[in-house]
């Protein structure tokens, strides 16, 4: 094999090894970016800021998976730094675990109530009708609407 054909050997081979290395590491930066929020630009994500900072921050990030920081590492680091504050979305546990339960929760309970509402108001229609009571709702809104009717029939 000539020394051209044992170069681009050489290359492939270092490229094969090392190119899945590179992509995994994009991934976790867009992964460890994706879940901070930015300190200077409020509301916004790390990875959406254009402050200087944030660029400073991003490149921080780069540096620590660079020398084998995992995801949770760098994430602990700022949390340490900044407060739960930083995080784009509350940790699942402790007092956190409510922002997550919470929507599911109120859900639950607003069931619970339609459906409690729902069966008192069946349950006082057949009382009404059980009971021989001198006016049903439907008969009380006709007894309204002839009383309307004659007042407009009088006055206009």
């Amino acid at each position: 094999m000539n020394s051209r054909h044992s170069w681009l050997v050489l290359v492939l081979a270092w490229w094969l090894l090392f190119w899945p290395v590179a992509a995994h590491a994009g991934d976790d930066y867009r992964e460890v970016v994706s879940c901070l929020m930015s300190p200077t630009c409020p509301a916004e994500r790390l990875e959406d800021c254009q402050s200087y900072y944030a660029e400073e921050m991003r490149q921080g990030i780069k540096e620590m998976l660079a020398r084998g920081m995992t995801k949770t590492q760098i994430l602990d680091h700022f949390v340490q730094l900044y407060g739960v504050r930083i995080l784009s979305s509350p940790p699942k546990k402790g007092f956190f675990l409510l922002a997550w339960l919470g929507p599911y929760l109120a859900l639950l309970l607003g069931g619970a109530a339609i459906l409690v509402t729902a069966r008192r108001w069946v349950a006082l229609s057949s009382r009404t009708r059980a009971a021989g009571l001198p006016y049903t709702p439907s008969e009380v809104n006709g007894r309204y609407l002839e009383r309307i009717d004659r007042y407009l029939r009088k006055y206009y």
